[in-house]
C-alpha cells in the first residue's frame, strides 16, 4: 500500500477515474450472482489484495474464510503482474489462488476487467475480476 500513499502525494491517482468505467461490469457480476441463486452473502475487494505482501494476502484470505458463509461469493478486482508492478503493485492469478485455498474457496471465473478510464500505467496492468465461491464445510 505504500506506493499508493506516494502516488497520492504526487497527485497521480488514475484509479479514482476507474469507478464509473468499472461500475457497469461490476453491476453485471452482481446481477449474475442474484439471478443464479439466493446468495448466502457477498464480499467485494476492489484492489486491496494486490498491495499486500504474501503473509498479508494469506491473512486477508483467512479472514474472509472465517467471515463468509458456505456458498458466499467473493468478487475481487486485482491488477495483474506487469512491468509496472513496483509502481502500481499487482498480483498473478497463481498468487491469488495460493491465498484462497482450493479446500476453502472454488475459483468460479476470471474475467478481464475494463481498463477504460484508468490511464497510463494502470491501463497496462491487465486487471482481472476473480469470482470465488466459499465451499461448504
Amino acid at each position: 500500500m505504500a506506493n499508493y500513499a506516494r502516488m497520492y502525494r504526487l497527485g497521480f491517482t488514475p484509479w479514482e477515474r476507474y469507478g464509473p468505467a468499472a461500475g457497469a461490469q461490476l453491476r453485471s457480476w452482481l446481477e449474475r450472482e442474484s439471478t443464479e441463486r439466493e446468495s448466502p452473502g457477498r464480499a467485494l475487494d476492489i484492489g486491496c489484495f494486490q498491495g499486500l505482501d504474501q503473509a498479508q494476502q494469506s491473512a486477508l484470505a483467512r479472514g474472509a474464510t472465517a467471515l463468509a458463509n458456505p456458498g458466499a461469493t467473493l468478487l475481487m478486482l486485482a491488477f495483474g503482474d506487469s512491468l509496472f508492478r513496483r509502481m502500481v503493485e499487482g498480483v498473478s492469478q497463481t498468487e491469488v489462488e495460493a491465498a484462497f485455498q482450493a479446500s476453502e474457496w472454488e475459483l468460479r471465473g476470471v474475467e478481464a476487467a475494463s481498463t477504460e478510464g484508468l490511464g497510463f500505467p494502470m491501463n497496462r496492468t491487465n486487471p482481472q475480476w476473480y469470482r470465488f465461491r466459499r465451499i461448504s464445510s
